[in-house]
């Protein structure tokens, strides 16, 4: 089995990159777009957990912010308890946006642990979860 599995997933969203980035990183359309609830502290060392539809809950922590740009994060389900994410068999995931002419390219990966859960980043970046992205960009302006 390898060490880790990535899957990346990109669409381009017909919104300005500083919209885009209010919609991935703000709560509510963040939560709208995950279809979870979401809470989430935006700063490097930052936390936050996502729990979703079936009552599944994530720990999240954040690794890295670059404003209008990327959003890093690890995250893993809260019942693995562990002293640090890479412990708990933490994935990590980048939403990355970059200005396109048609306007923002959002591309999401998500790399797993050795023992990888469904990719639930990927799921979100799929066409379905692209579909929800849109939705959630209409939805704020």
């Amino acid at each position: 089995m390898p060490a880790s599995a990535e899957v990346t997933r990109t669409v381009v969203l017909p919104a300005d990159r500083k919209r885009v980035w209010d919609a991935v990183t703000r709560p509510a359309p963040l939560s709208r777009w995950l279809g979870a609830e979401v809470e989430i502290d935006l700063r490097p060392g930052g936390t936050g957990t996502v729990v979703g539809e079936d009552e599944t809950v994530r720990r999240l922590v954040v690794e890295e912010v670059v404003p209008g740009r990327r959003l890093t994060f690890h995250w893993w389900p809260a019942d693995r308890e562990a002293a640090t994410p890479r412990d708990a068999g933490a994935s990590t995931v980048e939403i990355g946006l970059d200005e396109v002419p048609a306007g923002t390219r959002v591309t999401v990966t998500e790399t797993a642990s050795a023992n990888p859960a469904p990719a639930a980043a990927a799921a979100m970046a799929s066409d379905a979860a692209s579909a929800s992205a849109r939705r959630v960009l209409l939805a704020t302006r």
